[in-house]
Formats: structure tokens, sequence, C-alpha cells
């Protein structure tokens, strides 16, 4: 995945400007997005960690929280809380880095030719099985 200048964007959190970018895991993308649904601050800061490029990075891993969501956004929300940055700074910021990981997910050719795909009666049917041309 190439990095686009769109996808890079600097948050402050204390002290530090940190630089977010997108990982290049596509699945801890997917993860974080479909997360955030459950539990929006624990996503924003997971979302945070995943971004976050240079320095002071938080020391909470997914892998060491189980491919768990909720587990590794609570862990690095604990971290962050642990340094004095407050709770407002950390949802700001992840809340920045959740739209740094949405960006290039699906375009918006990908979601048009989904759309006719099950419009055309696609391997799954159409969308809506009520809906007549």
């Amino acid at each position: 995945m190439t990095e686009r200048p769109d996808q890079r964007v600097t948050v402050t959190l204390g002290e530090d400007e940190v630089r977010l970018s997108p990982p290049t895991s596509l699945a801890v993308r997917w993860d974080i997005i479909a997360y955030q649904h459950s539990n929006p601050n624990r996503a924003a800061a997971a979302a945070l960690a995943a971004c976050w490029r240079g320095k002071h990075r938080p020391k909470a891993r997914y892998a060491l929280h189980q491919h768990s969501v909720g587990l590794w956004g609570g862990a690095v929300m604990e971290e962050l809380l642990d340094r004095g940055i407050s709770f407002s700074e950390i949802v700001i910021a992840g809340s920045a880095a959740l739209g740094v990981l949405a960006v290039d997910l699906v375009s918006a050719a990908e979601v048009e030719a989904a759309e006719d795909h099950f419009r055309e009666g696609g391997e799954d049917g159409p969308v809506d099985p009520g809906h007549r041309e």
C-alpha cells in the first residue's frame, strides 16, 4: 500500500506531536473500524496506537491482547492516561486516527461495482428482495 499525503495527519498529545499514518494490515484497520460501534472510545485509542508513528508510541500491542480491539484499546487508554494525557485528548486524537484508518479502505468504484453486482442478482441475490424495477 502506498502512503498518500492525505493519509498523514499530525496530532498533539501532551507535549508530543504524533504523526499518524495507517498500518499496513487491512485486517487491523477493518477490526478497529468494526469495533467502533461497540465501544467508540476504545476503538479510538486502538486506532491511535495503530497509526502512531514516531517516539513514545504506546507499548500495548494488538497481538499481546489476543487480537481484541477492546482489550487493546483499553490498555492503550490506561497507558496514555497514566502518562498524564487527558481522556478528551486521547479521544480527539483517536478520532483523527479513525479517519486515517478509513482512507482508501473501499473506493467509490468498488462500492458501485458491488451495488451493481447485487442489483443484478449476484451470488447472494439482490440487496432488497422486494425491489421492483
